[in-house]
């Protein structure tokens, strides 16, 4: 794994204050398995951050990393937010699969089952899922995927329903909170 001061040398542009306070806490709490969400504001950037981390994991030919979002029209906006990080991710829904040669693959939502069978097939696991509107992915949706780690990200983690659900999905809590 690249060190922050690393990623930053790879950067598509000069990281924000709290991507540079965030990335070097988050790093080790992915491999500590913390399981979690990083509160971010609506245009702060969390989809840079998440190409920092994705750019800072080391490629391991027999795992993949996942982004999920929770729709089809969402999955090609990550990836065009990850291209400059130099990250070819895959894209995953409906008719559009792409997996061959992908270390990154963004994958909606609905179709996180499939993705999981076709990963089976062709003998890759899933080490990391960044999973972005952390807050609308359901009890064990993820869990098919069978990831090393995972972490969420939200700009709206507090909510007034489903309160006890995200509790159990994301029980370490806020690991990181920026707001505006």
């Amino acid at each position: 794994m690249l060190t922050p001061e690393a990623v930053w040398t790879k950067a598509p542009r000069p990281p924000r204050k709290w991507h540079r306070e965030a990335i070097p806490k988050l790093l080790p709490m992915i491999k500590e398995g913390r399981r979690g969400i990083v509160y971010a504001a609506t245009g702060s950037g969390k989809s840079y951050a998440q190409g920092a981390i994705l750019r800072a994991g080391t490629p391991d030919p027999r795992f993949v990393d996942v982004v999920t979002v929770p729709t089809e029209a969402l999955v090609q906006q990550m990836a065009d937010d990850l291209a400059p990080w130099g990250i070819r991710a895959g894209r995953y829904f409906g008719k559009k699969k792409e997996v061959d040669g992908r270390r990154v693959i963004v994958c909606c939502l609905p179709s996180v089952g499939s993705l999981s069978e076709d990963l089976a097939l062709r003998g890759l696991r899933t080490r990391l899922i960044l999973a972005d509107e952390a807050h609308r992915v359901t009890p064990g949706a993820l869990d098919v995927l069978s990831p090393v780690w995972v972490m969420g990200w939200s700009a709206t983690p507090i909510r007034t329903q489903g309160k006890e659900e995200l509790r159990k999905m994301w029980p370490d809590g806020i690991l990181f909170g920026y707001g505006m």
